[in-house]
């Protein structure tokens, strides 16, 4: 599995968030009591980015928000079973690393 650098986790303090773009991803990284948690900058509505107020993620658009522990939908447009995408991320130190998915396989192929 593919390990990226991300951010030092000190430049991320409790009860902030930061936005990063890597690999063609938008990604954003709280810090929630000292843990770190990651997902697709991307609200399962429409689109817009997050932003995070401490307590909650919340659409900058439309204002939907999620549990930022769980990235499940709490409130607003998206509030019925919406979930963030989630990212693996891993922390070393004061080192922030995510794992980018791997892309399926397709069932057939003709490489055997």
């Amino acid at each position: 599995m593919q390990k990226l650098f991300l951010a030092k986790a000190s430049d991320i303090p409790p009860g902030r968030g930061k936005a990063f773009f890597s690999e063609g991803k938008k990604l954003f990284v709280v810090n929630v009591g000292s843990a770190f948690k990651a997902y697709i900058n991307y609200c399962p509505h429409q689109g817009g980015s997050m932003r995070y107020d401490g307590a909650r993620l919340q659409c900058s658009w439309h204002g939907a928000q999620f549990d930022a522990h769980t990235g499940r939908s709490t409130r607003g447009p998206a509030a019925e079973g919406s979930v963030l995408e989630a990212i693996d991320i891993a922390r070393e130190g004061d080192d922030l690393y995510w794992f980018p998915k791997e892309k399926p396989r397709p069932l057939w192929s003709d490489d055997f």
